[in-house]
């Protein structure tokens, strides 16, 4: 893809995932945000019930829409983020 292609269309996802999660917070559902460069407590979810993935590296959180390394990113650990979506719907064993 383009420069210009692949911007819009990393644009356009991380606007619908930001979207997804707020949605999901207005319909009373609950979530569980996976951030990278973003820190929960200024981009939410805000709900005691809510969960949020982070995994800090050296440079979190940065609040970058690029990043050459996306350390964060590849930071995230399935487990984990499976573990706090059994939390939240109360399947802990």
């Amino acid at each position: 893809m383009g420069y210009g292609l692949r911007s819009a269309w990393d644009n356009a996802t991380e606007r619908a995932l930001d979207e997804a999660l707020q949605a999901a917070c207005a319909l009373d559902i609950p979530v569980v945000g996976i951030f990278g460069p973003t820190n929960p407590v200024r981009n939410g979810p805000f709900r005691a019930r809510d969960r949020a993935a982070i995994f800090p590296t050296d440079c979190y959180p940065c609040y970058k829409r690029t990043c050459p390394s996306a350390k964060c990113m590849n930071a995230v650990e399935a487990g984990v983020v499976a573990g706090l979506v059994q939390e939240i719907l109360g399947n802990n064993g």
